[in-house]
């Protein structure tokens, strides 16, 4: 049986109850300090701002309506732009693209937009799928990772599937003994 623990993509409620009892360690008082700098740096990408944002409102465990509308804000904007034109450029947008949407999937403020941003997410995912060259090594690897992450997102579990039986082949076949993978 397929279960997803929604939370965030690289996090867990136990990551996020260890920055509580970390107390204002120094180098955790920058990295809150840098993410709450980029979420309000006019200047930034949207998908930047959006997911400093989204990092600040899951992981400090507060509610902040304020920031949580900066995530919204510009994740509404970066979702809205077309993909980048390199298929790795875009690969790596969508997985950002797709960490923000984990991040803010039960945020109140997103439950209204969240299955229109999930059918949009999901039609780009399958676009940018269909539309590679499947001879480009590195690319169909982000684009594995790409699937991997959306089945875990939108509990899609072919997609997941997909994504780790490509990463089990790559293990099994491409990757050297001393740690890497020869790109052809």
């Amino acid at each position: 049986m397929f279960q997803v623990t929604h939370f965030g993509l690289y996090f867990t409620p136990a990551a996020q109850a260890g920055l509580k009892t970390a107390g204002n360690h120094a180098n955790l008082a920058s990295a809150w300090e840098a993410l709450d700098a980029k979420q309000a740096d006019s200047q930034a990408a949207d998908i930047d701002r959006a997911l400093a944002a989204a990092l600040l409102v899951k992981l400090s465990g507060d509610d902040q309506a304020q920031t949580a509308g900066h995530a919204l804000a510009a994740f509404q904007n970066a979702v809205s732009v077309p993909l980048p034109e390199n298929d790795l450029e875009a690969a790596a947008e969508l997985q950002t693209r797709l960490h923000v949407f984990e991040l803010l999937r039960d945020h109140p403020a997103f439950l209204a937009a969240r299955g229109r941003y999930a059918d949009d997410l999901s039609e780009q995912v399958a676009r940018l799928t269909a539309a590679s060259d499947p001879h480009e090594y590195a690319v169909q690897l982000w684009l594995s990772a790409v699937k991997l992450l959306s089945g875990i997102v939108f509990e899609r579990e072919a997609w997941f599937d997909e994504g780790v039986s490509a990463f089990k082949q790559v293990i099994a076949k491409e990757l050297r003994p001393q740690g890497f993978i020869h790109l052809r």
